[in-house]
């Protein structure tokens, strides 16, 4: 079932971290004002009931055999009341076709914030049900940042790139509780043009590589539009987006 958690979280990891966790190359020397309570474009996110729907892509469906659909709510966006910063939710229900099960749900709410920097994450739940032949079976992946993932910078634009070294722990109800590092980059490739089920958007490419503590690396593509946010990226693909 962490196979769900990934389509629901490639596109938006996070964490509780600070400006000093992240090396950010600037690429306009232009002193422009902003308000840090209100996230940055390319995040899609401004209004609390904004919906996006999602479906698994055919590409992670023929390698993972996971197929997934769900819609992503905004269910909170509350900026602070000095102005410095918003605390935001998202909640995301759908269910998933699955090898050897009859059914799988899954819900997962993400608590994330927007400052001067741009747009962090600072936990993740997700929570599952499945069946099969021999019964039901629930439980869960939380995932909670120390020092973690800038996942979008304020002003961020084509050959903007940044380095994030994150940490946290992990509660897996099959796995158990771990702790875990990693050393993420990202590049802002090019603007292009992509076309989803939700239409066609004009988008950021951006590139991404995750190494962990053991040496592993894991790298992926995530498509970006000004408005809407992520529209693609390597499991998932925008199936509808609603103000």
């Amino acid at each position: 079932m962490q196979l769900i958690a990934l389509v629901l979280l490639a596109a938006c990891k996070g964490s509780s971290g600070h400006p000093h966790d992240t090396d950010v190359a600037d690429t306009d020397d232009t002193d422009i004002p902003v308000d840090p309570s209100k996230c940055p474009a390319y995040t899609g996110i401004s209004a609390e009931g904004q919906t996006w729907g999602w479906q698994s892509t055919d590409a992670f469906v023929a390698a993972s055999g996971v197929d997934s659909t769900w819609v992503t709510t905004l269910t909170s966006l509350t900026p602070a009341g000095d102005g410095q910063s918003s605390a935001i939710q998202s909640t995301s229900q759908g269910s998933s076709v699955v090898p050897n099960t009859e059914s799988a749900t899954f819900t997962t709410v993400l608590d994330m914030r927007c400052d001067i920097d741009g747009l962090w994450v600072l936990n993740s739940r997700f929570d599952y049900e499945y069946e099969t032949v021999f019964g039901t079976t629930d439980g869960h992946v939380y995932t909670s940042y120390s020092h973690g993932d800038l996942v979008w910078p304020r002003d961020a634009g084509v050959g903007t790139s940044w380095h994030v070294d994150a940490d946290g722990t992990i509660d897996d109800s099959e796995n158990g509780q771990s702790a875990f590092t990693q050393s993420i980059d990202r590049n802002v490739v090019e603007e292009t043009s992509t076309t989803v089920p939700a239409g066609a958007f004009t988008t950021l490419h951006v590139h991404g590589t995750t190494v962990d503590q053991d040496g592993n690396t894991v790298s992926g593509e995530s498509y970006v539009d000004a408005d809407v946010g992520v529209v693609l990226n390597d499991v998932a693909e925008l199936t509808s987006h609603h103000e």
